[in-house]
């Protein structure tokens, strides 16, 4: 297994439990077991994290955009303090019938990160638990780990495990960086 040099995350599901409404500020952002220390790993190994995140609670005017701004850099401030390294944060802040193309199942978010990390898709994988984080990376032409966390149970009945595009099938992200560092 080739270690890739990007690694996407899918926030909500994979980072983070989901919630039924959506995180207003960071006290609700409550991490997945083992989590936090598998963004650690990753940046202790070399590779570069990237969260890459639905956030229609902005264009849905649920929350404003400094509120998952301030979220993200408190994120990235903990990461910080325990030794990770940096971690870019690209998020479609639309509401979903607004059509715009940065709205993942849209590949436009992972073909930014791609062009800011100057990673080839081959060089990138994208971790997510839901269809329209596979179809994203699809069509961005980015491996994918789909883990079981979230929706990711759900998502497994609905992707083709046969599918070139699905890399792996792993418990939570945790498993997903032990795969990724075998």
């Amino acid at each position: 297994m080739v270690v890739k040099r990007a690694v996407f995350l899918d926030r909500d599901g994979v980072v983070n439990k989901n919630r039924p409404d959506c995180i207003h500020n960071y006290h609700q952002f409550q991490f997945l077991p083992g989590a936090f220390d598998a963004i650690i790993r990753l940046c202790q190994n070399g590779l570069v994290p990237a969260l890459i995140t639905n956030q229609s609670c902005i264009g849905r005017g649920w929350v404003p955009e400094s509120r998952i701004r301030h979220i993200h850099a408190t994120l990235q401030q903990r990461l910080n303090q325990r030794g990770g390294g940096f971690m870019n944060v690209y998020y479609c802040p639309h509401n979903p019938k607004a059509g715009c193309r940065c709205r993942k199942p849209e590949a436009l978010m992972l073909r930014k990160a791609l062009s800011d990390y100057k990673a080839a898709p081959s060089e990138a994988v994208f971790v997510g638990d839901n269809v329209t984080d596979f179809l994203a990376a699809k069509n961005a032409r980015v491996p994918f780990i789909l883990v079981r966390t979230g929706y990711g149970e759900k998502s497994l009945k609905k992707i083709d495990p046969r599918d070139p595009g699905l890399l792996s099938v792993q418990e939570d992200l945790a498993g997903a960086v032990d795969f990724l560092l075998r």
